[in-house]
Formats: structure tokens, C-alpha cells, sequence
């Protein structure tokens, strides 16, 4: 039996034309041309797709929506907007709409969209994510699953090291087209003359995903390309098949538009479906049981024992910045599976510029101030001691405290502590 497709469009000769495209395509569609009306077929012959005009003017079409998908949770709905309409476009996403299209729509585009929602399970059952993906989301996760199943046009945001690459990887190998083309281009290393430049040969052919990395670093011209591409999601041939286009950004897409470097018109068709990934500062309450995670993934993936970081190890790791993010993180904690031999790592067994780093943000913080040094160091320990730091990490990060503090000087620092300078060279080789 063919999908059931109600269009709603207060335009007669539009909702008429679109109706007889779907209706070539081998879709039972049938159209209204108003809240009313469209209610009233609903009821009678129910849908497997809506596509929805947000802007009818006889009615509500946010009401009708949630209504249809209270009554019909299986039914998807495809919102349709105008080009100057996209925070209606992200509402309707947000409320629980599969897909959206910008008019004046296309109706090769209007086709594939409603194809691919009719495939697709209920856009409201939940999607399960891998436990991998959804360290890099935090809170992004709702948004992701909203995006997982659409044809839109997406925006990843987020600072260096935040997983754009990998978000944008899994949302094509998790949709209904992961057996299509996936290419993603570096848009700063571009140097071509068109949007067909920035295509494989099998993605022109069959269609799939194109991730453009920083396309504000794309010229102007070539931008302009992008823009109508993102209309169609094709080429321009009349026989080019659909193509996902997400866009990865590290620099805000709204700071790029005001230095000239972004396209307005660009951002506001791309502004609909977002995700942002948050940095690792900002997600400091996350970072131990991030840390866990990749240390037991990395000691299974090597067929190792499986390692656990302590409590003082985890508490030094959520002190610092990251501005490498997950990146970051993940290459620490491999060098942490591949240089402790330990089943527990505590903070010592950490390596050693993570540990001086630590000490840096101490010596900037609260615990160490100007006034009177030796209620500063008492103040230093107690609140080392009630995080659980044991004598050897303590003693380490006196004596690698003692060199920084005189230039890197061994002999000066051993002078310091009162202990000979093989003392210390033996437990820095100890310690690294």
C-alpha cells in the first residue's frame, strides 16, 4: 500500500500542484487549504506524512501540528516555510516536526523529503545513540536526534576538538542513506571554481552527505553556490539525486556574518537545525566520568585490564581548561593507558604536563594568595588531603613545584628541598 500524504497549503494552485507531484511519485496524496479542513480529512482518512504550511492564515498551524502528532504520534510532519520565516522552521523542529522545506519548493526536493519521511520510524520515538556519541553531545543530544533523520540542511557549531567531525560522521552512518557517498571537505583547503568542486565524482552520481568543514572559509562566489545548492540540496541537473549538506563551524557562524566572512543569507537558510557542542570548560561536572569512559574503552581496545582513575586523579583532570577538548582529553588518557601499568591511576601516575598545568591553575586560584607563605602552603595541603591526594603525589608536586619555581634549575631546587640533585633526576625519571 502507497504512503498516505496530506499537503496543507492555503495556496489552491500550489497545494493542487504538489499533490500531483507526489501523486506521480506514487503517493495517495490529497491536499487542504485550511485548519479546518485539513483537521477534517485528517480524521477521515488519517496521513503517513503531513507537509505543513506554517504560515496559514486562517488558522494555527503550530495548534494543528501538535495535534496531529498527539492523535498520530506515527505521522510524520514535514513543515514548510518561507525563506524568511527560519525561526518558524526551528520551532516547528523543536515542537516535534521531521523535516522542513523553504519555499519556493522544489518538487524533486518536496519528493524526497516526504520519501524519506515515510521510511523513517516515528520521528518520536526515541532514537538510541551510542554511548561514544553522546560524550561528545552532552547536551546537545536532544537536538542530534531531532537532526538524525531529516534531509535539511544542518549546522554543527563548537570550538576545535569538540567532535563536530565525528557528530556529523555518525548522522550520516545512522540515517536511512548511510549506504550513500560520505565526503567531507576542508573548505581552507578549497581551492576550486564551483559547488561541483566540492563534490566527489560518487556523490554527484548517487547522492549522500557533503560536509563542508569552515565554509566560511570558502570565497564569497563559491558561497553563493552553496546558498542555492541548499535550496534544491542537488547540483542543479535536472537528473542529480538529493544530497545532505552539514556544515561544521569552530568560529560562530554569527561572528563570521559580522565580519564579512559568512554569507547573511547563507546563515539564515542554515540557521534552522543547529547543534552546538559545548567545550570541555563548560562541562566541567561531565569531565571525570568522560575521562572513566575513554580510559576503559582504550584499555579494552588494546586488550589490556581495565583501568580506573581515582578520585584525586579525576578531581586534578576537572580542575583544568582543556582547550584542546575532547581531543585533548582522549590523547591524555591514551597516554595514560599506554604508559601505567597500575589498575588504579592516581593523580602521580598522571602525566607530567597535565600535572604541571594543574599546578599552574593552583598557584592562579584561591588556595595560594600574596599574603604570608606559610598559611598559604598549610592552606595548599589541607585542601589537597581532603581531595584525596596521597603522599606521593603530594611529594611530587613539591618537587616539581620547587623547579618551576626556580627556572627549571635542578641543583637550585635541590638546594632548596635539602636533598641532593641525583635525588630529584631519579624521581623525575621515576615520574616520567
Amino acid at each position: 500500500m502507497s504512503h498516505r500524504v496530506l499537503v496543507v497549503d492555503q495556496d489552491r494552485a500550489q497545494a493542487a500542484m504538489f499533490t500531483q507531484a507526489l501523486a506521480d511519485a506514487g503517493f495517495d496524496a490529497y491536499c487542504a487549504t485550511s485548519v479546518p479542513e485539513a483537521a477534517e480529512v485528517i480524521a477521515k482518512r488519517g496521513a503517513d506524512v503531513v507537509v505543513l504550511d506554517l504560515l496559514l492564515k486562517d488558522g494555527d498551524a503550530f495548534v494543528l501540528m501538535a495535534g496531529i502528532i498527539g492523535a498520530l504520534p506515527q505521522t510524520r510532519i514535514v513543515a514548510a516555510t518561507a525563506n524568511g520565516a527560519m525561526r518558524q522552521a526551528a520551532t516547528a523542529l523543536a515542537d516535534g516536526a521531521f523535516d522542513y522545506l523553504v519555499k519556493p519548493i522544489d518538487p524533486k526536493r518536496l519528493i524526497a523529503v516526504v520519501e524519506n519521511a515515510a521510511q523513517c520510524e516515528t520521528q518520536r520515538q526515541k532514537t538510541e545513540i551510542p554511548q561514544t556519541i553522546e560524550a561528545v553531545l552532552g547536551p546537545s543530544l536532544e537536538a542530534t536526534t531531532r537532526a538524525l533523520h531529516a534531509l535539511a540542511p544542518l549546522m554543527i557549531e563548537g570550538e576545535v576538538g569538540t567532535g563536530k567531525s565525528e557528530v556529523a560522521a555518525y548522522l550520516h552512518a545512522a540515517s536511512a542513506r548511510a549506504q550513500l557517498p560520505f565526503v567531507s571537505v576542508d573548505c581552507a583547503m578549497f581551492d576550486g571554481a564551483g559547488i561541483e568542486d566540492l563534490c566527489s565524482p560518487d556523490l554527484l552520481e548517487h547522492g549522500g552527505t557533503l560536509v563542508l568543514n569552515d565554509p566560511q572559509r570558502l570565497s564569497l562566489y563559491v558561497q553563493s553556490q552553496v546558498l542555492r545548492f541548499v535550496q534544491s540540496c542537488s547540483v542543479g541537473k535536472t537528473d542529480s539525486p538529493i544530497i545532505r549538506l552539514i556544515c561544521c563551524m569552530a568560529q560562530s557562524p554569527e561572528e563570521a556574518v559580522d565580519n564579512g566572512r559568512f554569507r547573511e543569507d547563507l546563515f539564515y537558510r542554515l540557521k534552522a537545525l543547529r547543534i552546538h557542542l559545548l567545550p570541555l570548560r563548560e562541562r566541567s561536572e561531565e569531565i571525570a566520568a568522560l575521562a572513566q569512559s575513554v580510559l576503559e574503552a582504550a584499555t579494552q581496545e588494546e586488550g589490556r585490564g581495565v583501568k580506573t582513575l581515582s578520585d584525586d586523579a579525576m578531581r586534578v583532570l576537572q580542575k583544568l581548561q582543556w582547550p584542546g577538548n575532547l581531543a585533548q582529553l582522549r590523547a591524555v588518557v591514551g597516554q595514560i593507558s599506554e604508559s601505567c601499568s597500575a589498575s588504579e591511576v592516581t593523580s602521580d601516575l598522571l602525566p607530567r604536563d597535565i600535572l604541571n598545568e594543574y599546578y599552574d591553575v593552583l598557584s592562579e586560584g584561591e588556595l595560594v594568595t600574596s599574603d604570608g607563605l606559610e598559611g598559604n602552603a598549610s592552606s595548599t595541603v589541607s585542601e589537597l588531603i581532603r581531595e584525596g591526594w596521597g603522599l606521593a603525589g603530594l611529594e611530587r608536586l613539591i618537587v616539581e613545584t620547587t623547579i618551576s619555581e626556580n627556572g627549571g634549575s635542578i641543583p637550585k631546587a635541590a638546594k632548596q628541598l635539602q636533598v641532593s640533585p641525583s635525588t630529584l633526576y631519579r624521581k623525575l625519571e621515576k615520574w616520567t
